[in-house]
């Protein structure tokens, strides 16, 4: 399961407006690739002038330990701490 949240955010640098779409909700198991975006401080790049900022939103997460809620501006060393205590894996290929 995973519920996409369409939003338009102004770009900060150029005032262009995009439409991005993140997981509001998501299962942990199914949908890994997230938990990486989030780990990786859930980066959003304008399409006009490809300048990137850091998504500011709480996103739950369903897994088998129940239901996480995660804030994306969270430090890393905290989210990996939760992902931990909720038995939740990701491709590690970065640190």
């Amino acid at each position: 399961m995973k519920r996409l949240i369409p939003e338009q955010r102004k770009c900060e640098n150029c005032g262009f407006t995009n439409l991005i779409k993140y997981p509001a909700i998501f299962n942990g198991n199914r949908y890994p690739e997230y938990l990486r975006r989030i780990l990786d401080g859930y980066i959003i790049e304008c399409k006009n002038c490809g300048t990137k900022y850091p998504l500011d939103r709480e996103i739950i997460i369903l897994t088998e330990n129940g239901e996480l809620v995660i804030h994306t501006k969270n430090e890393k060393k905290e989210i990996k701490k939760k992902f931990q205590q909720y038995g939740l894996t990701y491709n590690s290929n970065k640190k």
